[in-house]
C-alpha cells in the first residue's frame, strides 16, 4: 500500500489526443443529455464515436496540441517514462 507521499510524487502521464479531445467535449455532451439518465459508459461511447468521425482537420489539431503537451511534460518532468505496473 502507497503512503501518502509516494502517491503526490506520482508523475501524471501527458494526455494524448483522444484524452484532450474528451476532456473538451465530455462537458457539453453531459450538459446536453442533463437528467436522460446517461452513465460514464455511454458518454465514452458517444465521445468515442464522434472521434471516430471526426474530420482528420479536428484529428490534428488534438494531435498538435498533444504534442505541445508532451513538449510542456518533457521539460518539466526530464528523466520521466512510462512503467506500467505489472
Amino acid at each position: 500500500r502507497k503512503d501518502k507521499a509516494e502517491k503526490e510524487a506520482k508523475i501524471p502521464r501527458p494526455p494524448n489526443a483522444f484524452i484532450l479531445f474528451r476532456s473538451d467535449t465530455q462537458p457539453t455532451l453531459v450538459d446536453s443529455f442533463r437528467g436522460a439518465g446517461k452513465s460514464s459508459r455511454d458518454y465514452s461511447a458517444s465521445i468515442a464515436k464522434m472521434w471516430a468521425e471526426a474530420t482528420p482537420e479536428v484529428k490534428q489539431k488534438y494531435n498538435d496540441l498533444a504534442a505541445e503537451k508532451m513538449y510542456q511534460h518533457r521539460q518539466r518532468y526530464p528523466d520521466y517514462r512510462y512503467r506500467p505496473k505489472r
